[in-house]
């Protein structure tokens, strides 16, 4: 994969961040993976019940409703073919801290 012109490890899974947890406070192995989950879970359970979460400095994450979009339109007829129905999707932003450590990255 390749991002902004550089080359990227390969992505970081819930079993990557539970190690560095484990290292960072010396803590079981065990304990960092619940701890992790635990953590997902949670913020999956109150963006489904339609909350925001704010994270300071990383970002935060929300859900937009994505209004849906007339699809192909035929040339012959100029009547449309398809359309795409409304959706909801989460959304990141990322925080000031974040945008910052990416600019001075990637500049």
């Amino acid at each position: 994969m390749n991002v902004v012109g550089k080359d990227i490890e390969k992505s970081v899974t819930r079993k990557d961040l539970a190690y560095e947890l484990e290292s960072k406070l010396q803590i079981g192995a065990e304990l960092s993976k619940e701890t992790i989950r635990c953590v997902f879970d949670s913020m999956s359970k109150f963006l489904l019940k339609g909350r925001r979460i704010e994270i300071r400095g990383f970002g935060s994450f929300y859900l937009k409703l994505r209004k849906g979009r007339e699809g192909l339109i035929s040339p012959s007829t100029g009547e449309s073919l398809e359309r795409t129905e409304d959706r909801t999707i989460v959304v990141f932003k990322s925080g000031k801290s974040l945008r910052d450590g990416v600019r001075r990255i990637h500049s």
